[in-house]
């Protein structure tokens, strides 16, 4: 089980200090009270070759070569964050939107403006970073800039689309790239770890109808985030006879959601930071029509696991946490 690092959430304004600029490293090695820049004698050679996953090798080749190792890295993926955090490689700048388990170094670090569809690229380049590293939903809209600002770019996956093996591949290929062969070896033998938990709890309980409410109006079926982790421990999606699975999130039909009467309910809300307040926003909802939700089973029996909004979307090795925690929310409650 992945060892909880200090949970952080942050929307900051970007605020470079020279000491920051002057101590970001690819990695660091204390020693006697100095600190000392490292890095693999294949590295200094070589530079640093950053693989894609298999999904991803179509759109944007095998990987990312540079000829030098990085130094002046910004940072703007979580699933990336999340490796380069626990092999100790700094950036010079992160997202402003940090949602996830990191070391308290993290919280030090300068931010940039990032969202689905809005990236500060004048503080990017304000910075000239050696690298970029960023969700592949920015490419269209700000890929060109940055290649014509002369900055290598990595895109990550990430997103409510990403389903657990893609996610656990992004990482994975992620870790080999900046830790080599022994870094992926031992993020995968966390990830094996938590499908035999997965695994076992799927054989040692009934199978039951589950429903994801992603928001009180939307769906999500299987071939969700959330969903994909839920049908490795067994769970019936019953959204997946109900719309094309491969949609992920979609509408929810209140007469389809009734009839079906799942016996359980997984609910989230994206951009929500707590369990606590999911459950606050779906009970006013549940309140505006109670003629409609009292009459789910799941509902009136009070079958539901809230959830805070980081289910909602795939965030590279926090898979890892997410999957040991719904167990422990299900094993908690129902068992």
């Amino acid at each position: 089980m992945r060892t909880k690092k200090k949970i952080i959430t942050m929307t900051l304004t970007a605020m470079m200090t020279a000491s920051l600029l002057a101590g970001c490293n690819s990695s660091e090695t204390k020693t006697g009270g100095t600190t000392t820049v490292e890095a693999t004698t294949e590295a200094k050679q070589e530079g640093l070759n950053i693989l894609y996953p298999t999904y991803a090798k179509e759109s944007h080749g095998e990987s990312l070569q540079l000829e030098t190792m990085p130094k002046k890295i910004i940072c703007l993926s979580n699933t990336a964050l999340e490796v380069l955090a626990d092999l100790d490689i700094r950036p010079i700048a992160i997202t402003s939107t940090v949602t996830g388990n990191y070391p308290d170094w993290v919280s030090e670090l300068p931010t940039i403006e990032t969202g689905m569809s809005k990236l500060d690229t004048e503080s990017v380049i304000s910075m000239s970073p050696d690298l970029v590293i960023m969700g592949d939903h920015l490419q269209e809209d700000y890929g060109k800039v940055l290649d014509d600002a002369g900055i290598p770019v990595y895109y990550t996956s990430e997103g409510h689309g990403i389903a657990y093996e893609e996610t656990k591949e992004q990482s994975l290929v992620l870790a080999e790239s900046f830790g080599g062969a022994e870094e992926r070896s031992k993020l995968e033998a966390e990830f094996q770890e938590v499908e035999d938990r997965a695994k076992e709890y799927k054989e040692s309980h009934d199978t039951k109808k589950a429903m994801i409410l992603f928001t009180p109006t939307y769906q999500s079926t299987s071939e969700s985030y959330l969903g994909s982790m839920l049908a490795m421990m067994g769970f019936e999606n019953i959204s997946d006879s109900l719309i094309e699975p491969s949609m992920q999130t979609a509408p929810l039909d209140m007469e389809q959601f009734m009839e079906q009467d799942p016996d359980i309910i997984f609910a989230l809300y994206p951009g929500v930071p707590t369990a606590e307040m999911t459950q606050t926003t779906f009970e006013e909802e549940f309140k505006k029509n109670p003629q409609v939700w009292n009459n789910v089973s799941a509902i009136k029996d009070e079958k539901i696991i809230y959830l805070s909004g980081a289910y909602a979307t795939a965030k590279g090795a926090s898979a890892i946490d997410h999957m040991n925690d719904l167990m422990d929310l299900l094993e908690e409650k129902f068992d």
